[in-house]
């Protein structure tokens, strides 16, 4: 087995029904790279599950100058570690909860990295498709790995960025919540209470660490520097962080353009002091 490249050459790979249609082999990078992939599922739109799952003990994906369109989460890292995902000079609109993803059934190594690409999380009028209803954060990390963004864009409608554990070093990126989730009925949705899974956590357009008594038990730093951190939406913060009594969470910002309010509690510090302002915004 070895590393493989499929250079697309200007064409596209089509999928409509089959998640986890693509999966790189233990210890092999795979490389899809200067074309489309148009993975728009035509039945089960909720199903669980990713196109692209890098689940092999030390396998990668790369994706490199493709313009992609997905309508199930686009890949996630899954169990049992030391597995990567790079995005490099992609352009990326997934129709669901999640496009880059880790799975936290339990804690992993693994890393991902993001370079000069936009990732979009929204709706697709198109074909009827109403799936999640706005309810989708574009990239997250929720095991204790790493994630790097570099030079891109990075929007959702309920989360832009979310690291409920391990280490993110984001630059010049610009991090957008528009603030349009479906169920937002209130605007302290898990705001004073603990978070479940996945992405049901506070809307922001970054959030950090975890508020959850028996999953994600471990500590959450992330880095900005430059970049634009954006809530489109007056009532949803910019920034949300909590950390638990055993595990930090920890903000560090510079030269970074913070378009909304910062709000969190527990064990956290932004810029070296603790965020105690819990209200709602109105």
């Amino acid at each position: 087995t070895q590393d493989t490249t499929i250079d697309l050459n200007g064409h596209t790979i089509t999928n409509e029904a089959m998640l986890a249609s693509i999966q790189p082999a233990a210890g092999v990078s795979l490389t899809i790279e200067n074309g489309s992939l148009d993975f728009r599922v035509t039945e089960n739109w909720n199903a669980a599950g990713a196109y692209i799952s890098v689940r092999q003990e030390g396998s990668e994906l790369v994706v490199r100058n493709c313009d992609v369109v997905s309508y199930q989460s686009f890949a996630v890292i899954e169990t049992p570690g030391n597995t990567k995902i790079t995005i490099e000079d992609s352009d990326i609109f997934c129709a669901n909860s999640v496009a880059i993803s880790t799975n936290a059934t339990k804690s992993y190594p693994c890393e991902i990295v993001i370079r000069n690409s936009t990732i979009e999380c929204g709706l697709s009028e198109s074909d009827g498709y109403q799936a999640y209803e706005n309810d989708n954060c574009a990239v997250w990390l929720n095991v204790d790995g790493r994630l790097t963004i570099e030079n891109s864009t990075i929007i959702g409608q309920r989360q832009g960025v979310m690291v409920r554990g391990g280490e993110a070093n984001i630059s010049n990126t610009t991090i957008i919540c528009k603030g349009e989730y479906s169920d937002f009925t209130t605007n302290d949705k898990y705001v004073n209470e603990g978070w479940s899974t996945g992405n049901e956590v506070p809307m922001a357009a970054l959030v950090v660490g975890d508020r959850n008594e028996s999953s994600y038990q471990y500590s959450a730093s992330v880095s900005v520097t430059g970049g634009s951190i954006i809530s489109e939406n007056t009532r949803v913060p910019a920034i949300y962080i909590w950390g638990e009594d055993a595990y930090s969470a920890t903000l560090k910002y510079t030269a970074t353009t913070i378009t909304g309010a910062i709000r969190g509690g527990g064990n956290n510090t932004v810029n070296g002091t603790a965020v105690t302002d819990n209200t709602t915004l109105s």
